[in-house]
């Protein structure tokens, strides 16, 4: 029986059939500055990395990959101050899953007059 299992094996063609997918272009590649960058949050929700428009799945990559450097640099999260509080807090809950120790809020001044 030993002997017919490895017959069969040797005997059994290896699967080499491929099939082929068509992949979407890459997009563009996110620049990560070393000492800081910037994450802003527009008035109608929209993320910008470094002035560079991303979503809510690329900022929770780019965010791990700076969790795991040695050095992480700063991330300053500037929301617009119209941007409804559910889309801040689903920023900050993405920020808080991946995100770096050193994640800070700029602009702040902004809010001032609103309360």
């Amino acid at each position: 029986m030993l002997v017919l299992l490895i017959m069969f094996i040797i005997n059994v063609p290896p699967q080499s059939h491929q099939v082929s997918v068509n992949l979407p272009p890459p997009g563009p590649t996110i620049v990560v500055h070393k000492l800081s960058n910037d994450l802003g949050l527009a008035a109608d929700g929209r993320l910008s990395w470094n002035d560079q428009a991303i979503s809510d799945g690329q900022l929770a990559g780019v965010l791990s990959g700076i969790a795991a450097m040695p050095e992480p640099p700063e991330v300053h999260f500037r929301p617009d101050a119209a941007v409804p509080y559910q889309r801040v807090d689903q920023v900050l809950a993405i920020a808080a899953k991946y995100g770096p120790s050193s994640f800070g809020f700029v602009g702040n001044e902004q809010y001032r007059d609103s309360l």
